[in-house]
C-alpha cells in the first residue's frame, strides 16, 4: 500500500460494544463467521476501549462488509478505515496461502471517484499482532507492510490483490528480501512492487470504468478472480479474472517472470511469504496529493481532475464501499 497521506481522525468510543462486525465467507468450500477489526492506530489513545463500529462506518451484512469515507460524529469525524479479518475462534487474525490457491469476491465499487483508493490486500503479519495481549490481534495490532509503515518502521511482504476506484484498478506484489517481519533497516522490500494496470500496461482504455461501454463496467457489482499459480511449491504467476453479467473475463496481463523480472524480489520470493500465511485487510483511504500512481496520467483518465482529500471529504463523504461473497479455496473451486 502507498502511504496514506491523508489525517485520519483518532477517537475514543463513547459506547461499549461486545460484538465485533461478523463477516460470512467461504473457506475450501466451508462457511466461516470471522470478525472484522479495526488497526489499532485507529481505536484512540485507550487502545483496549471497545468501540461502536457504525461510527467508524464500517458494518457488515451477512457476507458483505461495508466501508464508508466520512462518519460524522459529535466528537469529531471519522475519515476511512484499515480492517482485518480475524479467525471464526480465537483472537488471532485469519492467515491465508494463497500460493496454488485463488480468493474471489464481489464488489460495488460504483461510489468510489478518482482519488479514492478502496484496496483489499494481504500482509504477512503475525497471527497474534502484538506481542503484548492487552493489544493483540483483537485490538487490530502488529500491522507491516513493504513500506514500512508498520508500528517502528516494522516492514513485511505485501501482495496488494486490489487498489482501485471506479476509473482505474491495479493489482501489485511487494516482495521483500526475507521472510516474516523486520525492522527498517535490517532487510529491504520492492516498495514499488511489480504490478498490473490494464490502463497503463496494455493501453486498455476500454477495459475498466464507470459505464456500460467498458469491458468491466465499474458503475455495477462484479465479481473478482486472483489465481495463484504456482509449480513444484513455488510461485509463477498470478492471474486476474472477472465475472460480470454472467460472462468470465480474463485480463489480458498477468504477473510473471517476463513482467516481474526482478531476482531480488521475484514471484518465488514473493511466495514464500504468501505460504507463512498472510493476514486479509480492507482499506478506504485518501491523499491531501492525489493518487496519480493509481488512476492518472499513464495509469488511468483521471487528470485534470480534482483528487485532493479536501474535496473529496466535502463532496463524497458517503462514498462506500462494498465487498461481499469472499471466497477461499484451490484453482477454479470459488466461482
Amino acid at each position: 500500500m502507498f502511504a496514506v497521506a491523508a489525517a485520519f481522525y483518532l477517537f475514543v468510543s463513547l459506547f461499549a460494544v461486545d460484538d465485533y462486525p461478523i463477516l460470512s465467507w467461504e473457506r475450501n468450500g466451508k462457511t466461516i463467521q470471522g470478525r472484522i477489526v479495526v488497526d489499532l492506530n485507529w481505536r484512540g489513545e485507550n487502545h483496549t476501549n471497545e468501540i461502536d463500529y457504525k461510527n467508524i462506518g464500517v458494518w457488515t451484512e451477512g457476507n458483505a462488509l461495508n466501508q464508508r469515507l466520512v462518519t460524522v460524529n459529535p466528537w469529531g469525524n471519522t475519515v476511512g478505515q484499515r480492517l482485518y479479518l480475524l479467525a471464526e475462534e480465537g483472537d488471532n487474525y485469519e492467515l491465508l496461502d494463497l500460493v496454488g490457491s485463488e480468493l474471489t469476491y464481489d464488489v460495488d465499487i460504483s461510489q468510489i471517484p478518482c482519488g479514492l483508493n478502496a484496496a483489499l490486500y494481504t500482509v504477512e503479519m503475525a497471527p497474534g499482532g502484538a506481542k503484548a495481549p492487552e493489544v493483540g490481534a483483537a485490538y487490530g495490532s502488529g500491522y507491516c507492510d513493504a513500506q514500512f509503515l508498520g508500528a517502528d518502521d516494522l516492514g513485511c511482504g505485501e501482495f496488494d490483490i486490489w487498489e482501485a476506484n471506479r476509473a482505474a484498478t491495479v493489482y501489485t506484489t511487494h516482495a521483500c528480501t526475507q521472510t516474516g517481519q523486520f525492522a527498517k533497516g535490517s532487510a529491504t522490500c520492492d516498495s514499488n512492487g511489480c504490478g498490473y494496470n490494464s490502463y497503463r500496461d496494455s493501453n486498455e482504455h476500454n477495459f475498466y470504468g464507470n459505464a456500460s461501454s467498458f469491458t468491466v463496467d465499474s458503475s455495477k457489482p462484479f465479481t473478482v478472480i486472483t489465481q495463484f499459480l504456482s509449480s513444484g511449491g513455488a510461485l509463477t504467476s498470478v492471474v486476474r479474472k472477472y465475472i460480470q453479467n454472467g460472462r468470465t473475463i480474463t485480463s489480458t496481463g498477468a504477473l510473471d517472470g517476463n513482467r516481474c523480472t526482478s531476482s531480488q524480489y521475484s514471484l518465488a520470493q514473493m511466495g514464500k511469504s504468501l505460504s507463512n500465511g498472510h493476514v486479509l485487510a480492507f482499506s478506504l483511504w485518501d491523499s491531501s496529493n492525489g493518487l496519480d500512481w493509481l488512476d492518472a496520467g499513464n495509469n488511468g483518465p483521471c487528470s485534470g481532475q480534482d483528487e485532493s482529500a479536501t474535496y473529496l471529504e466535502k463532496n463524497f463523504p458517503d462514498a462506500t464501499i462494498t465487498w461481499s461473497n469472499i471466497r477461499f479455496g484451490p484453482i477454479d473451486s470459488t466461482y
